[in-house]
């Protein structure tokens, strides 16, 4: 039997909830790791704001599964409500956020591969050749 919810109890009805643990972690992990491989191979780097975005999706599901909501939520209807409006529209609103950042890079490097179309040549070697210029013209 859980005691009643108090405000109190907000802040102190945690569980360790080992599939919403195992989720997060491996969330987390999977997407760290590819950031780490990302910055090993890139020379460019991946926005800082993606990341952000995409772990504070990971912290609400932490929210979600284990904090007073997923401690609460079979208990009473309100708090069960809570959980699914978090679920259906926090995480696909983070989503929406992911998706409008990478719409602006796609945005951003249309804008220089005008610029740099409008350039002209730069001199590089292979537009000196005849056949891979034709292979490597710029579209």
């Amino acid at each position: 039997m859980l005691a009643p919810l108090t405000p109190a109890a907000v802040f102190t009805a945690w569980r360790a909830a080992p599939g919403v643990l195992a989720a997060a972690a491996g969330l987390g992990g999977a997407y760290g790791w590819g950031l780490r491989r990302r910055r090993a191979r890139a020379a460019d780097r991946w926005p800082v704001g993606r990341a952000v975005v995409f772990f504070a999706g990971v912290a609400t599901i932490l929210l979600v599964g284990c904090s007073f909501l997923g401690v609460y939520d079979s208990h009473l209807v309100t708090l069960w409500i809570t959980v699914v409006e978090m679920i259906g529209v926090g995480l696909p609103f983070i989503l929406i956020v992911v998706n409008r950042m990478s719409r602006e890079d796609t945005r951003r490097a249309a804008v220089v591969d005008a610029e740099l179309d409008a350039a002209g040549p730069t001199g590089l070697w292979w537009e000196s050749d005849p056949q891979l210029a034709e292979r490597f013209r710029r579209r």
